[in-house]
């Protein structure tokens, strides 16, 4: 029997699943993000929660025929980076997070966009499989999307086909005065904005 691996990393989650040829589930499991510890503390968790998910399929990691990795951020496939996570903590320059995987796992690694390869999925298994162009959007810690074109995942240059990615949060409204009583009034600043 031949197994692969998968693990979706989020914003406040890490879920990892073992599936058999038939992609029925041997084993899953889900941690926690971490907060803190930057991206070779996500990539530690990423490989407990995958060996846990192995271990619940009875399963070593390094038997898998290989781990597909789904990852927020600027993905570069070809050199197994990520870049630009904003909603991981102090994940801004590219990390060798392929890399990593492989090492601590023993299996090769497949890495992509996380909301592309989710659309890659629901394309080839899912809603996806009656049409040859498919659009998805995907809401969680932040909003993404993923698109399919002619049966294609398309993604540009960079990561042109992940439109829309931004981190969902409360607006920073600078504070600039003491109290609203000091701000000035909405024609005040219309005026001087228009001068």
């Amino acid at each position: 029997m031949s197994a692969t691996g998968g693990i979706d990393l989020g914003g406040t989650k890490i879920q990892a699943v073992v599936v058999d040829e038939a992609h029925d589930v041997l084993g899953q499991a889900r941690r926690p993000t971490p907060r803190d510890g930057g991206p070779s503390a996500v990539a530690t968790a990423m490989l407990d929660t995958l060996a846990d998910a192995a271990a619940q399929a009875q399963l070593a990691p390094s038997s898998l025929a290989g781990v597909g990795v789904g990852s927020p951020g600027a993905v570069d496939a070809e050199a197994g980076t990520v870049a630009h996570a904003r909603n991981l903590p102090m994940w801004e320059e590219p990390f060798p997070l392929a890399e990593v995987l492989f090492r601590g796992l023993g299996s090769r690694i497949a890495l992509g966009n996380d909301v592309q390869v989710a659309v890659d999925a629901e394309f080839a298994l899912g809603a996806g499989r009656p049409y040859s162009s498919v659009l998805g959007v995907f809401w969680g810690t932040g909003v993404g999307g993923g698109i399919i074109l002619g049966g294609k995942p398309w993604v540009g240059r960079g990561a042109a086909g992940e439109f829309g990615h931004m981190v969902t949060r409360p607006m920073q409204v600078e504070r600039r005065w003491k109290s609203a009583r000091d701000a000035p009034s909405r024609k005040a600043r219309r005026r001087s904005s228009s001068s």
